[in-house]
């Protein structure tokens, strides 16, 4: 049984809006990290997008983004836990959408994936 965990902080360069490269950027640093034997890589807060809270609303993903399914692949690819920062879409019981939050996509290496919202 494994008493410790190796965590890896990533600091990636971020392009404003940017969500293809800065996708891009985390897969590098996922292999990286993997590479280095790290169970778990954490990005910053809104990392995908970049921090731009003015493009929030316009750059917010919804839980079905095929973003998602790619850094869930990443993560079995690469037997490493990924934690990622992003908006958020939040749909209301309405079915309207709700200003987005900040949140994050933690995907696991057996393919499940959970998010976090502020």
């Amino acid at each position: 049984m494994k008493t410790s965990i190796c965590i890896s902080l990533a600091q990636v360069p971020v392009v404003k809006g940017d969500v293809t490269e800065n996708l891009a950027q985390h897969i590098k640093m996922i292999e990286q990290s993997s590479l280095c034997k790290a169970d778990l890589v954490v990005f910053p807060e809104l990392s995908l997008t970049g921090y731009e809270l003015e493009l929030a609303q316009e750059l917010a993903l919804s839980e079905t983004s095929h973003v998602f399914e790619v850094l869930s692949q990443a993560s079995v690819d690469h037997n490493i836990i990924v934690l990622a920062g992003c908006p958020l879409k939040v749909t209301l019981t309405s079915g309207k959408d709700a200003k987005p939050t900040i949140g994050a996509v933690i995907c696991f290496p057996d393919g499940t994936r959970e998010f976090y919202a502020k």
